[in-house]
C-alpha cells in the first residue's frame, strides 16, 4: 500500500480535493471565514515543516508538511464548488422581460422545439438595459429560422426564465440539480414570435470552430448516404454526436452492455491515438527529433479530435493520457499509468469541480483505473502461446476488468446488470474498431466521389452488421438481471473493489477481510430496506403533467390507480425498484375502481378524473372522506365538488393549470380545508 502510495503522489493529492468538494454539497453553508480559515491553518503547517531544521525534530514533524497540503486542498475543493456553484443560482426578474443572449450550443432538435444553450449578456428592465451574466437552455418554438441558428448567434428574446425544476417524484432523476452542476441557473420556452436573431459573436472561438466543423463532418455522411440507426452511431462512435440516438438504440446498447460504444471515451480515443502513430511512423522514422516531432503532432491532433467531439470528461481524461504517453515516448522516458490517470482527474476537477458528480466521469475512471489494476496481473496468469488466442482473451480480460470497476455504478445508475456483456465486447469492440478506422478514411477521401462512395458502403454494411448483432444479444433470454443498490451499497461495493485489489498485490488477510464485510454490508442493507418496506403502508400520489398516478402500498405489494400505466412505471421505476416493492397490479377507470372511491387502511379516497361532478347536484349530506384527489387536467368546480364532498384534506396533481389549482386553494382555504399542492411540493407520500 505504502509502495502504491509512493509511486501515486497524485492520488495523495486528488484525495483530500474530492473530499473538499464532498464536504460542500453536504454542508454549501459554510461560511466563507471558515474555509479561509483553513486557508491560514494549511500555510502555518507548511511554514513550520520548512523552518524545522534539527534532524530529530524533522522527523517528529514529517506530518505537518503533508497535513498542511491536505487542510489546503480540502479547502481549495471546497472553495472552488462554492464559486462553480454560485454561477448557477437562479438571479432573474420576475415576469417576462426582453434578454440579449449569446448561443453556446448549436440547435438540438426536440419533438416540438429546438433547445439550445445560451450565456445571458444583458435584459432591459423598466428603465434601462442592464448587464448581467449567467447559463441558460432555451427552447424555441421549431420553424425554419430556428433551424437555422448557429453556435455564436445572438437573440433577442422576450422571455420569463424559471429556475431549473428538482425531482418531484420519490427516487427520480433530478433534471434541475443536474442542470445546475452543468452551470445552467435558468430555462425557458419562446414562441416564434418572441426572439429575432441580431448578429453573431466574430470574435475568435476554438469551440465555435469546432461545432461548425463537427456540423461539417456529420453533413459529408448524410451526402454518402448514411441515415436511420447507422448515421446515429457513426456520429456517436466518430464525432460524439449523440441527438440522433433513439431511446430504443439507447436501450438495446446498455441491456447487451455496449452502451460505451455510443459515447465516444478512452476507447475511441485510444483507437485515434494508435492510427495516428502508425500514419505519423510511416513519414518519421526512428531518429530523436522525429520521435519528438512525431509526440508533438499526436497530441495536437488528439486534443483537436478532443475539441471537436465536445470535451466530455472521458475524452479529455483520454486525451490527457495518451498524451502523457507520447511526450513520454517522444523523450524516451516511461509514464507511471496510475499517477497519470489521477493527474488528470485532478485538473479535471480544478477546472470544473462538478465533474465528480457526472455520470460519464464516473464510469470513465472507473473502467481505466479497472482496467489498469486488474488486467495485467490477469494477462499474466491467462498468458497463452495460440496467437489465435491472444486477440480473444485480452479482450475477454478487458471486459471483465472494465465490468468489475464499472458495476457499482452501473447497477446503482441504471438498475441493471448486463449478461452478455462478454460476447458483446468480443464482437462490438473489433466491430467498432474497424468502424472507426474505416469512418476516418471515409472522411478524409471525401473529395474522391467513387471512392469515398465505395467506403461509405462498406462502412453502411458494417454498421447495419454492429447494430443487429447488439439486436440479437439484447432479445437473447435474460439479457438483463433487474438489481438496485442504494448510494451507500454503490460506494460500499467500490470500497470492496478496492481493498480487493489491496489484498490481491499484499496478500494480507486483513484486506481480504474487509472485503468480505463491504459484500455482507451490502446483504444486509438489502435485508433492511425488505423489512422495513414489509412493515410499511403508503398511499404516493405522484407528480405527471398529463396523468394521475396514485400507488396504494401494503408491505412490499403495490396496487396502482393510473392514467397511464406506461407513464407511471417511467416515473416510478426507481422509487419501486429501490423500496423492493413486487410488480404493480394496476386498477385502470374500468376496474373495480371505476366509480374513484377506494378505502385504504381506514381512510376514504376519491380521485377525480373526470367532470361528472361539476354536473352532479345532490340534497342529501356530503360524502366523508379523508383525501379528495383533483386529477391531472381537471377544471373542477370546487364550490360545487363540495356540496358532494366533505373532504378532511384536498390534493392537488401536478397536471391542474395554475388557474385552477390557486381556485380550489382559495376555496379550501375559505372552508378550512388543508391542500397539499404537488406541483410545488413535489410528490405526496403518506405514512398510514
Amino acid at each position: 500500500m505504502l509502495n502504491f502510495l509512493h509511486r501515486t503522489p497524485f492520488f495523495r493529492l486528488l484525495l483530500p480535493f474530492v473530499a473538499g468538494i464532498v464536504v460542500f454539497t453536504a454542508m454549501p453553508k459554510v461560511s466563507l471565514t471558515a474555509i479561509f480559515t483553513l486557508f491560514g491553518i494549511a500555510v502555518i503547517c507548511i511554514f513550520i515543516s520548512f523552518f524545522v531544521k534539527n534532524s530529530k525534530n524533522q522527523f517528529a514533524f514529517r506530518w505537518v508538511f503533508g497535513a498542511g497540503i491536505s487542510i489546503l486542498l480540502l479547502a481549495a475543493g471546497y472553495f472552488l464548488s462554492f464559486k462553480k456553484n454560485e454561477v448557477s443560482e437562479f438571479h432573474f426578474p420576475n415576469g417576462k422581460n426582453i434578454y440579449e443572449l449569446e448561443l453556446t450550443s448549436a440547435p438540438i432538435e426536440k419533438r416540438n422545439s429546438f433547445m439550445v444553450r445560451a450565456k445571458v449578456i444583458g435584459f432591459q428592465d423598466s428603465t434601462r438595459f442592464k448587464t448581467t451574466d449567467g447559463n441558460v437552455i432555451i427552447y424555441i418554438q421549431k420553424n425554419d429560422s430556428a433551424a437555422r441558428l448557429l453556435y455564436g448567434d445572438r437573440l433577442l428574446v422576450q422571455a420569463q426564465f424559471q429556475p431549473p425544476q428538482g425531482a418531484l417524484n420519490p427516487d427520480a432523476f433530478d433534471f434541475g440539480k443536474y442542470l445546475r452542476r452543468q452551470g445552467i441557473s435558468a430555462t425557458a420556452y419562446i414562441t416564434a414570435d418572441y426572439w429575432k436573431r441580431t448578429g453573431a459573436n466574430t470574435n475568435f472561438s476554438i469551440l465555435r470552430i469546432a461545432d461548425r466543423s463537427q456540423k461539417y463532418l456529420l453533413n459529408i455522411y448524410k451526402k454518402l448516404g448514411l441515415e436511420g440507426n447507422e448515421y446515429a452511431v457513426v456520429a456517436a462512435l466518430v464525432l460524439g454526436y449523440q441527438d440522433e440516438i433513439t431511446p430504443e438504440l439507447t436501450r438495446a446498447y446498455s441491456a447487451s452492455g455496449a452502451v460505451h460504444i455510443l459515447s465516444v471515451s478512452g476507447l475511441h480515443v485510444a483507437i485515434v491515438y494508435g492510427f495516428l502513430m502508425f500514419i505519423l511512423g510511416l513519414f518519421l522514422k526512428n531518429q530523436r527529433w522525429a520521435k519528438i516531432v512525431k509526440s508533438l503532432l499526436a497530441i495536437i491532433c488528439l486534443w483537436s479530435y478532443a475539441i471537436l467531439t465536445g470535451m466530455s470528461p472521458s475524452v479529455m481524461r483520454a486525451a490527457f493520457m495518451c498524451s502523457v504517453v507520447a511526450a513520454a515516448m517522444g523523450f524516451g522516458r516511461k509514464s507511471q499509468i496510475l499517477n497519470s490517470i489521477f493527474l488528470s482527474a485532478f485538473i479535471l476537477l480544478v477546472a470544473n469541480p462538478n465533474n465528480l458528480f457526472n455520470i460519464g466521469f464516473q464510469l470513465s475512471y472507473a473502467a481505466v483505473i479497472s482496467i489498469v489494476i486488474f488486467a495485467v496481473p490477469a494477462n499474466n496468469v491467462l498468458k497463452t502461446r495460440n496467437k489465435a488466442l491472444v486477440f480473444a482473451v485480452d479482450i475477454f480480460i478487458v471486459s471483465v476488468a472494465a465490468q468489475l470497476g464499472t458495476a457499482p455504478f452501473t447497477i446503482y445508475y441504471f438498475h441493471t446488470f448486463p449478461t452478455w456483456f462478454l460476447l458483446t465486447n468480443i464482437i462490438a469492440i473489433p466491430l467498432s474498431t474497424i468502424i472507426i478506422y474505416l469512418a476516418i478514411c471515409t472522411l478524409a477521401l471525401s473529395a474522391v466521389p467513387v471512392l469515398s462512395t465505395i467506403l461509405a458502403s462498406i462502412l453502411k454494411f458494417l454498421l447495419i452488421g454492429l447494430n443487429g448483432s447488439i439486436e440479437f444479444i439484447f432479445n437473447l433470454p435474460i439479457s438483463i438481471i433487474p438489481v438496485s443498490v442504494s448510494f451507500e451499497q454503490m460506494w460500499i461495493l467500490v470500497l470492496a473493489v478496492g481493498f480487493a485489489y489491496i489484498f490481491y498485490y499484499s496478500k494480507k488477510y486483513l484486506p481480504a477481510l474487509i472485503t468480505l464485510c463491504c459484500i455482507l454490508s451490502v446483504f444486509l442493507i438489502n435485508l433492511k430496506i425488505k423489512y422495513q418496506t414489509i412493515n410499511s403502508q403508503k398511499v404516493v400520489v405522484y407528480s405527471a403533467q398529463k396523468n394521475t398516478h396514485v400507488s396504494f402500498i401494503q408491505g412490499n405489494e403495490n396496487t396502482v390507480f393510473t392514467t397511464d400505466s406506461v407513464d407511471i412505471q417511467t416515473l416510478a421505476y426507481n422509487f419501486w425498484d429501490n423500496n423492493k416493492l413486487q410488480n404493480p397490479h394496476f386498477i385502470g377507470e374500468n376496474g373495480y375502481f371505476s366509480d374513484g372511491f377506494i378505502e385504504f387502511r381506514s381512510k376514504k379516497f376519491f380521485i377525480l378524473t373526470n367532470d361528472f361532478f361539476n354536473r352532479k347536484t345532490t340534497n342529501s349530506a356530503p360524502l366523508n372522506l379523508d383525501y379528495l384527489v383533483v386529477g391531472a387536467l381537471q377544471k373542477p368546480r370546487m364550490e360545487q365538488l363540495l356540496t358532494c364532498f366533505s373532504p378532511k384534506n384536498v390534493v392537488i396533481c401536478d397536471g391542474v393549470s395554475n388557474y385552477y389549482a390557486s381556485d380550489i386553494e382559495k376555496i379550501c382555504a375559505a372552508h378550512k380545508i388543508p391542500t397539499y399542492s404537488v406541483a410545488r411540493q413535489g410528490a405526496l407520500i403518506l405514512n398510514l
